[in-house]
């Protein structure tokens, strides 16, 4: 196994939109972290390559831990053994900033760039490229597909349309100024886009007890923390003023993935406990999009803590899981 620590402060040939633009994030709870913001385009992370040449396909991973704590290095162990069950499939570890020295909004620019390293410096197609995230980082991946999709819908780009003409490995020529003549050699300069901006959806993506509600806690998330191993009472406390840092409730539920619509998303997988914290809110994530056309497969456990497939060395009920995550995986990556 091949780990590979990277840089991303390189050239790119498009930069994929990110949902906010940096000069328009919130300040931070801390001063001095408002006065020394780190350049988003040096985020770092690693990247476990199984054999001497890089896979055809790969996974990109985002670690959990409440937008606090965290790093890809802490996950290297299990995201190996996910991609070596996956038919050895590389993995792509991105860190990404965290609270409070910086806020969600840094979070989801930098997890922006790292699907845009894939894509557009590695060199992936997006079909190529699966998706693989755990308690907030399963949140921050379901905000990344809806803000790709957000994109093409503003781009009024749309998969499939008989008149566009999509050379992934070349030009992009889509119909950008209402001509409807026929006549498509006057306007081909106007039509010319930017390389791969169609197909930007990527093949599927694993969520694992995915963290996608930053509304007022109720429910599960209250109910269970009296007896949930890993977001327990202490956990509960630290973490849920810094949903506050997202300003008001209206803009919570704004930025909440699950109160954000699911259409044109590819397929999901979902795996969740009916006894921990987040179960009602991946439910509702289940139910929304379905409801908007997804396919979501649901893989539902009982008497099961947050993130339980971690401990898949100890626990039968783990193991289970992490074959059924990789069985999903496996069937999407090759349809």
């Amino acid at each position: 196994v091949h780990v590979i620590q990277y840089d991303m402060a390189q050239k790119r040939d498009l930069h994929l939109p990110t949902p906010y633009k940096r000069v328009n994030a919130p300040p931070t709870t801390n001063q001095s972290a408002n006065e020394n913001k780190v350049d988003p385009t040096e985020v770092t992370g690693y990247i476990i390559q199984h054999n001497h040449e890089p896979s055809k396909k790969i996974l990109l991973w985002l670690y959990g831990g409440a937008y606090l704590s965290g790093d890809s290095k802490g996950n290297l162990n299990f995201a190996e053994k996910i991609g070596q069950q996956c038919d050895y499939m590389d993995v792509f570890l991105p860190n990404y900033r965290l609270l409070p020295e910086y806020t969600f909004f840094d979070a989801i620019y930098d997890v922006c760039l790292a699907y845009e390293y894939l894509i557009t410096v590695r060199g992936y197609h997006p079909k190529d490229v699966m998706l693989f995230g755990i308690s907030s980082g399963g949140g921050l991946l379901v905000r990344l597909l809806q803000r790709i999709v957000e994109f093409k819908n503003e781009m009024a780009v749309h998969e499939g349309d008989d008149h566009d003409e999509c050379d992934y490995e070349g030009e992009i020529i889509i119909s950008s100024d209402g001509n409807q003549d026929g006549n498509r050699d006057n306007n081909v300069e106007k039509k010319k886009k930017k390389k791969k901006l169609l197909q930007l959806v990527p093949s599927g993506a694993l969520l694992m007890c995915p963290f996608v509600d930053y509304t007022k806690p109720k429910g599960s998330f209250i109910e269970y923390i009296a007896h949930d191993l890993i977001v327990n009472e202490s956990v509960f406390e630290e973490g849920e003023q810094y949903l506050q840092t997202l300003g008001s409730e209206e803009s919570n539920r704004r930025e909440s993935p699950v109160h954000r619509s699911c259409k044109g998303l590819p397929p999901l997988c979902i795996i969740t406990s009916e006894h921990e914290c987040v179960y009602d809110q991946d439910i509702l994530l289940c139910n929304n999009a379905r409801r908007d056309g997804v396919r979501v497969d649901l893989g539902l456990w009982k008497y099961m803590c947050h993130v339980w497939p971690v401990w898949s060395g100890f626990i039968p009920e783990s193991r289970q899981a992490v074959d059924f995550m990789c069985d999903w995986m496996k069937e999407i990556s090759s349809s």
